[in-house]
């Protein structure tokens, strides 16, 4: 009989401890979904589930572990809302796209960030950005340096350092292996110099002699290897055919008839071997040279040069953007922006986005061409964005204290 009774109790006990067991667990929160899965730096993830009035905090990780310094905790107090069934936290400043959402004690849900992205780098001050896909990115510091990316702009190599005495003006990379750089040497001139293997050795390609004073290669631009127009900082452009080159009003003599007259170009827009848009010093015209045709436009006040998409571009002139589809032969104003200068980025004929100068500074989206505008950024207070580069479905973002970042198409 009493080894019955002590079998009874410990199964009573057993009972007991496992109705415990199940209590505490009923106690505990649970989670049953996220959304949303995609979303951008600042937006708002919602956590649905049970007894979530006990989830102390969450995390949100890297999964590249070079970035485990930026893994962000948020206590519960921070919480947008937070009740049984669900709570609400914004999306914290990450350093990559690829993260996930860390419920303590449940189970990681992977985030697809999107949007602009601040990226960590080794610049002090970036001077150029170019951008060739949605891996590739060059950049040229104010060290006289030329660095690659091949990880989605995230690690960077030193490709080049400018020699003693030289000062690397500006870059041009055609595609991963071949490039030209503008460079001034002290009291002697300016050189154009060419690679033909990723950027790592250069040599002399063009020389400029003469008025070398104050002057540097300003811009570059090829459109195959041997055809390619740049600009100097005095104003003085030229076109390159083969192994030589001349200023580009001996190229077109043409343009010597326009009813302005000869002008300064400030800058250009190189679209194929014989067809390059112009934008004059402070004169409010754009011009387009296609072969032996030359076409103006005007405006109120001095247009920058136009991104083309085939028929389809979009140039900014002051406050204003406008749009053409007819290749440049006309242009239709689109948006007007506050008396602030835009500087506008499209992806494509119809994806693209103005960065402009608020206090703190937005960037604006349009995905139907610039008909409607959407706010999708604001830089903090001292982040200025001032140099941009671009491709298809990423891009690159310098700010005033040389911070990067990315965009990652939404």
């Amino acid at each position: 009989m009493r080894s019955l009774l002590n079998v009874l109790l410990i199964i009573t006990l057993i009972s007991c401890n496992t109705q415990d067991d199940v209590g505490n667990v009923n106690d505990n929160f649970s989670v049953d979904s996220v959304s949303p899965l995609k979303a951008k730096i600042g937006d708002t993830i919602t956590i649905y589930g049970h007894n979530l009035d006990n989830l102390e905090y969450l995390r949100f990780n890297h999964d590249n572990k070079v970035f485990g310094g930026h893994n962000t905790r948020i206590e519960g107090y921070r919480f947008i809302a937070r009740s049984k069934e669900k709570i609400s936290v914004k999306i914290p400043e990450l350093m990559h796209e690829d993260i996930s959402l860390v419920i303590p004690g449940d189970r990681d849900f992977p985030i697809d960030l999107v949007g602009m992205i601040p990226i960590e780098n080794p610049f002090a001050r970036i001077e150029q950005i170019q951008v060739l896909s949605d891996e590739v990115a060059y950049v040229m510091d104010d060290d006289n340096n030329i660095y690659k990316s091949t990880d989605g702009f995230y690690s960077w190599k030193r490709l080049y350092t400018a020699a003693n005495l030289f000062n690397i003006s500006s870059f041009f990379f055609l595609d991963e292996n071949h490039s030209w750089i503008g460079q001034t040497i002290k009291g002697e001139g300016m050189t154009i110099d060419y690679s033909e293997n990723g950027g790592i050795d250069y040599e002399t390609k063009f020389t400029f002699l003469d008025d070398v004073y104050n002057n540097s290669i300003r811009k570059i631009q090829f459109t195959s290897l041997n055809n390619g127009f740049f600009v100097d900082s005095n104003q003085n452009m030229y076109v390159a055919r083969s192994n030589e080159y001349e200023n580009i009003y001996e190229r077109y003599p043409q343009l010597k008839s326009l009813p302005f007259g000869q002008v300064e170009i400030w800058d250009f827009n190189a679209i194929e071997d014989e067809v390059v848009f112009l934008a004059p010093n402070g004169a409010p015209y754009l011009i387009k040279v296609e072969n032996d045709n030359i076409l103006y436009s005007e405006f109120d006040t001095g247009p920058l040069t136009p991104i083309m998409f085939d028929k389809t571009g979009y140039v900014q002139v002051n406050s204003d953007i406008y749009k053409t589809t007819d290749s440049g032969e006309s242009w239709n104003k689109i948006k007007t922006f506050r008396n602030q200068y835009p500087r506008i980025e499209f992806l494509n004929h119809a994806e693209g986005m103005a960065f402009v100068n608020y206090s703190p500074p937005v960037i604006y989206s349009t995905q139907n061409g610039g008909i409607s505008w959407n706010e999708i950024f604001i830089f903090p207070e001292n982040h200025g964005a001032y140099q941009t580069g671009f491709t298809q479905h990423n891009g690159l973002v310098g700010s005033y204290n040389g911070r990067l970042w990315k965009y990652r198409k939404e």
